[in-house]
């Protein structure tokens, strides 16, 4: 198997021998001498009675003392925070409609560039979740016109600069930073690769493989699979916000749909251009002009979510044995509000359990065996509904506990109602957060004019940190009594019920279970219209020519091929020594020698075996479906698919073909356009866990062996990482083979 490496795994069973305790025997209880004479007796009786009044003393219980709440300031009264001004900077803009902002500060010589593109998630398309994330890794990973992949990469770090591009929900963010003294040749490269993207095949394709590692292991944290099922229940599962990217999605993501998302969304009308650093605003004009100018006019366009259905109230679990700390979120959504009912409300959850200094943190704090932590935030949306959000998290046994004392402090704020001091000190402590989050003047004006860009708001952090600062305790008190409603409460929680000292049905709410089971990736799916099946046959016909002739194909009986080479375990590499036998229809059997001993596989459409020394056991069902893979994409069969009625050869435009057939497996080929000959295969492995895995194999040094065109040189790439890099030794065509020989045991 070219693409795989076989392993042989034996189990280990370790036996403990419990120690045996031996119970502790109780010892007599020691006599007190007689005293020799009255006197003495008097002396001994009075020592007894004073060591009683003595015992009695130390046994009372000691006064009970007042119980004081806990400071979060600690006796201090701190002033309320200088509230956030928007800095300066200069701004003007460009007759394509870019707006550029510049902010000089010639502290530090660093120069660092940020643009905003109106390019956000919530404009994938349904069936392509996940497109706005691809297109602004490939428009990074693929470098320029000028400078692609790899070279592009050389550039920025010959002059010590970084790139980062990144899809949030309602924009893509291009962030470049350099020092000031090269500032200049980096700024190049931002707008080479915003104006000229190379989407570079083998960078998408890097970029889609990681992504799909990354939904084989989207269930291994219950922080962020409670997060995640949380908002999929609240907004709905087709919102934008909260829409997952499964498989079929990411297959759905061909390079040609990024193209299409970037020239639709990447537009200078609805961005903006922030540069903040050791940089003069006159120079920073006439390079903008000099870069910018050419980019074509033209604004994108986001609109907002339909609002989803209403969500079910009740409590969702999803029952994750291996889970060592129990993940909880709850809350519910609300309708948009204004910018003071926001402030108001965000006031109002800080205080009850916002963290240090809220009033669910001493609770929490006394119970020390919980080793909870949790805190409560009020999530602001522009585009949807708010949400109440709180996430926990806490040992197992204590999960119904926790949930539960939560509930109280809300419940219990319409009994005690907000003090003036609380709203002042809840209403500090969100406005020192602000401060710390936007201490950086560049970061603070990205922040901004991101709003300016998509709402057309031009003080948005400002206005925000204004409206904190203005609640008053009515206005907090009134937002939280129409705020909390316990009957609409979701709550997402993630851990082993089996653990639980109580139950969830103890919260006296219906208990619905979370599936999740990761939807495998459905089969590849021919296209059966005439025009792309007849496409499809007329390349077969020209590979099968480029390879020798189509009579010379169907001629081969049996194939061997010995090979050598290396394949990657993480960041190690393994030498590896292998041998392939075929016959015809479907007789096959691989010899694999690594460095930990021998390996032998055989199979002949029936019955398959893994041998290893003098060790035979049957082939497990997922190293069978490998083998059969491996039979399938055969190079000199699998370009004679158009002679095979069990299989569909389609054409899926350009240079690539499909073929499938009516047992669900299927590649891709991807064809060199001068040579007629096949440059690579992908397909897809599903691998034991249920992960799925793009295998892509590359064709390279194609040589002629007994007048057949084959390559060889091998290389294998798992979601675009290295795997196996695979040199022919010995390749031979109709040697005579006999199955006897093929079944041979080790």
């Amino acid at each position: 198997m070219r693409c795989s490496v076989a392993w042989l795994a034996c189990a280990l069973a370790l036996a403990q021998v419990p120690a045996q305790k031996k119970s502790a025997e109780k010892q007599p209880a020691e006599k007190k001498p007689a005293a020799k004479n009255a006197k003495a007796a008097k002396v001994a009786a009075t020592s007894e009675a004073s060591s009683s009044v003595a015992k009695s003393v130390a046994t009372r219980p000691a006064p009970k003392k007042e119980a004081r709440p806990f400071d979060a300031q600690f006796g201090l009264s701190l002033p309320a925070p200088r509230p956030l001004r928007l800095p300066g900077g200069d701004r003007w803009q460009l007759s394509n409609g870019l707006r550029v902002v510049v902010l000089p500060e010639p502290k530090i010589p660093i120069v660092q560039a940020t643009l905003v593109v109106a390019a956000g998630s919530l404009a994938d398309p349904a069936e392509k979740a996940g497109l706005a994330d691809i297109t602004a890794k490939a428009l990074r990973g693929g470098g320029s016109v000028n400078f692609a992949g790899v070279k592009f990469d050389r550039e920025l770090n010959g002059l010590g600069a970084s790139l980062n591009v990144k899809a949030q929900e309602r924009v893509t963010a291009c962030t470049l930073t350099a020092p000031s003294d090269r500032f200049g040749k980096a700024a190049v490269l931002l707008a080479d690769i915003v104006l000229n993207p190379g989407f570079d095949p083998d960078a998408f394709d890097l970029v889609r493989g990681e992504l799909r590692s990354q939904i084989g292991k989207r269930n291994e944290l219950a922080d962020q699979i409670a997060n995640r099922e949380f908002w999929r229940i609240v907004y709905g599962p087709n919102n934008p916000s909260a829409r997952r990217m499964e498989y079929e999605h990411l297959d759905n993501i061909g390079p040609e749909d990024a193209d299409l998302f970037y020239s639709t969304y990447y537009r200078p009308g609805t961005a903006v251009l922030i540069i903040h650093g050791d940089i003069e605003t006159a120079s920073a004009k006439q390079l903008v002009d000099r870069l910018f100018s050419s980019w074509k006019p033209g604004k994108a366009e986001i609109k907002a979510p339909a609002p989803g259905a209403q969500p079910k109230p009740g409590v969702y679990l999803a029952d994750k044995k291996d889970a060592p700390m129990s993940a909880v979120v709850m809350g519910f959504a609300v309708p948009p509000a204004t910018a003071r009912q926001t402030a108001a409300a965000g006031v109002a959850i800080e205080i009850v359990a916002g963290g240090p200094g809220s009033r669910l943190e001493p609770v929490l704090r006394d119970k020390k065996a919980w080793e909870a932590v949790a805190v409560a935030r009020w999530i602001a949306n522009d585009n949807q509904p708010g949400a109440l959000q709180f996430t926990g998290r806490c040992k197992p046994a204590y999960t119904t506990d926790m949930i539960q004392a939560v509930l109280r402090e809300f419940d219990g704020v319409k009994s005690v109602p907000f003090t003036e001091t609380e709203v002042r000190d809840a209403s500090a402590r969100l406005l020192a957060r602000g401060v710390m989050q936007w201490q950086n003047p560049g970061l603070l004006l990205a922040e901004n004019e991101a709003h300016a860009v998509i709402e057309g708001r031009n003080s948005y952090v400002p206005d925000e940190q204004a409206e904190i600062a203005a609640v008053t305790r009515e206005q907090a008190v009134a937002a939280f009594n129409e705020l909390w409603k316990p009957s609409n409460l979701v709550i997402t929680v993630v851990g082993s019920p089996t653990l639980f000292d109580h139950p969830l049905a103890d919260l006296n709410r219906p208990v619905e279970l979370i599936d999740l089971t990761i939807p495998p990736p459905p089969p590849l799916q021919p296209r059966t219209d005439p025009d792309s099946l007849s496409r499809g046959k007329q390349w077969l016909e020209r590979i099968q020519a480029a390879m020798g002739g189509t009579d010379r194909l169907k001629a081969v009986k049996d194939f061997m091929m010995a090979s050598e080479g290396s394949y990657w375990r993480g960041r190690s590499t393994t030498s590896i020594k292998q041998t392939d036998w075929w016959m015809a229809p479907g007789v096959f059997r691989q010899h694999q020698a690594i460095p930990i001993g021998e390996v032998t596989a055989f199979y002949d459409g029936a019955i398959g075996w893994l041998g290893r020394e003098r060790f035979i056991a049957a082939m497990p069902p997922n190293t069978l479906r490998q083998v059969r893979t491996e039979i399938f994409q055969l190079l000199f069969t699998l370009v004679q698919s158009n002679h095979m009625p069990d299989r569909t050869v389609c054409s899926l435009g350009a240079n690539i073909v499909q073929v499938t057939d009516d047992k669900g497996q299927g590649v891709r080929l991807y064809i060199n356009e001068k040579t007629a000959l096949p440059s690579r295969v992908a397909y897809l492995s599903v691998q034991p866990g249920g992960e799925s895995i793009m295998v892509e194999q590359t064709y390279e040094d194609w040589r002629e062996y007994d007048g057949i065109k084959m390559p060889t040189t091998y290389r294998i790439r798992h979601n675009g990482h290295k795997f196996t890099d695979m040199r022919v030794t010995a390749l031979k065509f109709n040697s005579g083979l006999k199955v006897k020989d093929l079944e041979r045991k080790p």
